[in-house]
């Protein structure tokens, strides 16, 4: 299956959502000079501490807004980037969208889980 052709879109009612909200997030002077100067060098990859659905959201929207490369892939939320590109393992999928002049999103971190697996000794 091929890179999809463009960054996501969320559906319209989400992305009317959250653009209201996100649309007052002031984008800093380091932010808005470091982007553009990572892009003339090669490939933008933001990295992020912790999984998160609000950050990938905001950065996105920050990207379109400011005009900077749109997210192509993030690890571990690649399902709200579109339809799964079923077959390729992770590093190929960034590998592409880096290629294609997307951004990507790596997450550093798994969410916590909300039940933590117990050990044979701690269940019932």
């Amino acid at each position: 299956m091929a890179l999809l052709s463009g960054p996501w879109q969320p559906a319209w009612v989400l992305g009317r959502a959250y653009a209201r909200l996100f649309d007052k997030i002031p984008a800093g002077d380091s932010f808005t000079r470091a982007v553009p100067a990572a892009a003339s060098r090669g490939s933008v990859v933001h990295v992020v501490r912790n999984v998160s659905v609000l950050d990938l959201l905001a950065l996105d929207h920050l990207s379109m807004r400011l005009d900077f490369p749109r997210i192509g892939f993030a690890n571990e939320l690649g399902a709200w980037l579109g339809p799964p590109r079923i077959g390729k393992p992770p590093a190929e999928q960034l590998r592409e969208t880096v290629r294609s002049g997307l951004a990507a999103l790596l997450f550093m971190k798994r969410p916590p889980s909300v039940l933590p697996k117990a050990s044979a000794t701690h269940r019932g």
